[in-house]
């Protein structure tokens, strides 16, 4: 399905979201032609590491490891949240965590394709978009017609991805939400309510990569996170237990994992899962540097591939620069590859699974289609594709 015929179907099916015909940041980059076949083995792994790493993350020795690490002020709550995902790369040797995100992008536009291409949502048959309002109402509480919510994000309409936000404004007005897509400056406390452009709000979907809610211009949020009247999602405790690239240093390591309590099985599931990973300030430099070609090193807390180096690609200098940050070393594993077909020529493409996750259950899984070493929604025939099931 080429991507004209994508929106024209979009536009007939989906009318509360036929605007994405017309919305320039909605382009054929994020959206392949292509569908992804994956083992049910492959699938059946990653669900049962996800359980796995939700029950862990309930274990109070885990939890009182984070609270030791966290910025002080976190309020360290539940670990679930709207739109939590977990990426993997699939490898010969099966599949690996690249990482955890709170506010993956994906799911509108992944739910319309399994729609396009009449199948049935991975890994169950339900309406993906009943998933999401029961997910949200699991967050926020069932819906009250006429509360207010905000899509709040820093710098919000520079971002590449407005045709998401506004997905999701649409969504919420179908539901009965008076919904605002508003830049984080925008938001402030008056008369111990939180406003933003001069009206109250009831419920924030929150996009901005200030996990923690640290900085100057996340104060009102931040507030937000602790006030009763107001509902947040994702929130900083999710990120903490969840999404931190530190939390993948612990469950690499056996001795931790034999501490939370997890069984022989749960052991050897998880350390599949996830390959040593190593804090860049447990080893010199020396030794990093002269083994560098064999890992990834990435902010412990960042998004995306914001930030992220190839060993193999990085020089002295830059290196250098990473020494005093807080990053975590990662074994380096390519993507799995796919075939793709382009103008009648059959193209490899390698690709990466992104499970959208509430609590232990997998709402929908998508598949991410690139060229090149990351994920970068530049390359023609990539983007999102749903994803198939192999039998036999």
């Amino acid at each position: 399905m080429i991507f004209t015929q994508f929106l024209q179907y979009t536009k007939e099916k989906f009318p509360y979201l036929g605007f994405l015909a017309e919305e320039p940041t909605m382009t054929a980059a994020f959206v392949s032609e292509s569908v992804v076949t994956v083992s049910l083995e492959t699938l059946s792994l990653c669900r049962d590491f996800i359980r796995d790493f939700r029950k862990i993350a309930d274990h109070p020795l885990y939890r009182e490891q984070t609270v030791s690490v966290i910025p002080e002020g976190t309020v360290l709550d539940n670990p679930d949240s709207a739109l939590l995902c977990f990426d993997f790369y699939i490898t010969p040797e099966g599949p690996r965590l690249i990482e955890v995100n709170t506010n993956g992008a994906g799911y509108p536009t992944t739910a319309l394709l399994y729609a396009a291409h009449e199948l049935a949502p991975v890994p169950k048959s339900t309406d993906p978009f009943l998933s999401l309002r029961r997910m949200f109402e699991a967050e926020w509480g069932v819906v009250v017609p006429g509360q207010r919510v905000v899509i709040v994000d820093e710098d919000i309409f520079a971002q590449r991805t407005m045709f998401e936000f506004k997905s999701y404004q649409a969504l919420f007005q179908s539901w009965g939400y008076v919904c605002d897509i508003v830049n984080l400056a925008d938001l402030s406390y008056e008369w111990d309510r939180l406003m933003a452009l001069g009206k109250p709000v009831d419920k924030v979907y929150n996009r901005c990569c200030d996990f923690y809610l640290t900085e100057s211009g996340s104060r009102a949020l931040a507030r937000a996170v602790l006030d009763p009247n107001v509902c947040v999602s994702p929130h900083p405790s999710s990120y903490a237990l969840m999404a931190d690239k530190g939390q993948m240093i612990r469950l690499s390591q056996k001795e931790n994992l034999e501490a939370y309590g997890c069984s022989s099985d749960v052991i050897a599931r998880v350390q599949q899962v996830i390959p040593p990973v190593r804090s860049i300030r447990d080893e010199s430099p020396e030794t990093w540097w002269a083994q560098r070609k064999k890992f990834f090193f990435k902010p412990q807390n960042t998004y995306g591939s914001k930030a992220v180096y190839k060993g193999e690609s990085m020089s002295r200098k830059k290196f250098e620069t990473l020494l005093d940050q807080p990053y975590v070393v990662q074994p380096y594993f390519q993507a799995g590859v796919t075939p793709v077909m382009r103008d009648g020529v059959e193209q490899m493409f390698r690709y990466d699974l992104r499970f959208f996750v509430y609590g232990e259950e997998v709402l929908m899984v998508a598949a991410r289609l690139f060229q090149g070493q990351v994920t970068n929604f530049q390359t023609p025939g990539g983007g999102f594709a749903p994803v198939t099931i192999a039998h036999g």
